[in-house]
């Protein structure tokens, strides 16, 4: 029998992370699948989507990358966290994090 703080852990390898575009920006999107039952191994609690995108500064010859890594709200597992880049920007990166 489950312990009442038990009850929505995650088991391990139930957690995923995909990025797509979403009117022309890049979107990353966390899902964790929520685990009723006894587990030995390490469980997860909350999860987020984060994702590093590239912002385009300056004109001409000077142009260059600034880097921004935007964090998804922490969701509970069998909730989804989505992060999404800025106008003018693009995909660099992304993960997924969990506690």
């Amino acid at each position: 029998m489950a312990v009442p703080g038990d009850a929505f852990a995650l088991a391990p390898g139930k957690c995923e992370v995909t990025a797509h575009l979403k009117l022309g920006r890049a979107q990353a999107v966390s899902k964790c699948q929520p685990f009723i039952g006894p587990s030995t191994q390490r469980r997860v609690n909350h999860h987020r989507a984060v994702i590093k995108c590239a912002n385009i500064r300056a004109t001409g010859g000077t142009e260059h990358d600034i880097y921004v890594t935007l964090n998804g709200p922490w969701k509970y597992p069998g909730q989804t966290s989505t992060i999404t880049c800025p106008i003018r920007s693009s995909l660099a990166g992304y993960w997924q994090q969990t506690n």
